[in-house]
C-alpha cells in the first residue's frame, strides 16, 4: 500500500505521520505554510472545495478528489460506469457541502489505469 510517512514534508520537528495528524491535521499544516489568500479567493484550501471570483458576478467552484485503485475501488469488482458515478458523487458532495453549483466536469485518468472504453467511465458521470 502507500507509506503513511510523508517524506515530502520534513519540518524541523521531524517527519509527519499521517495516521497521527489525519486529513484535517494535514490540511491545517498545509494551510499554515501557504501565503494569505488573494482577495478574489473566497474559500481556499480545505476539505471540500474552493471558490474564486473570475470576474464580477462569475465565481469558480472547484474540487479535486483522488480515487486510488486498491484503496477506494477494485477494478475486478466494479464496472467502469459505476466507478465514474462514484467519482462524480465524491466531488459533487464536496461542492454541495459549500452550497455550490455545477456545470462542467473534468475526468483525469491516472497512469496505468486502463479501461476498454474511457467513454464507459464518463458515461457513469452523466
Amino acid at each position: 500500500m502507500f507509506p503513511s510517512l510523508c517524506q515530502c514534508d520534513q519540518p524541523a520537528d521531524g517527519p509527519v505521520d499521517l495516521r497521527e495528524i489525519g486529513e484535517f491535521g494535514l490540511i491545517a499544516r498545509t494551510r499554515s505554510r501557504l501565503p494569505t489568500l488573494p482577495l478574489d479567493v473566497f474559500k481556499g484550501i480545505g476539505d471540500d472545495a474552493a471558490i474564486a471570483s473570475l470576474s464580477p458576478g462569475t465565481d469558480l467552484v472547484s474540487t479535486v478528489d483522488l480515487l486510488l485503485e486498491e484503496v477506494h475501488f477494485d477494478l475486478t469488482l466494479i464496472f467502469a460506469h459505476l466507478l465514474g458515478r462514484k467519482a462524480l458523487a465524491v466531488n459533487l458532495s464536496d461542492i454541495a457541502a459549500i452550497d455550490g453549483g455545477n456545470s462542467d466536469l473534468g475526468v483525469y485518468q491516472g497512469e496505468g489505469l486502463v479501461f476498454s472504453s474511457v467513454g464507459t467511465l464518463v458515461e457513469g458521470c452523466r
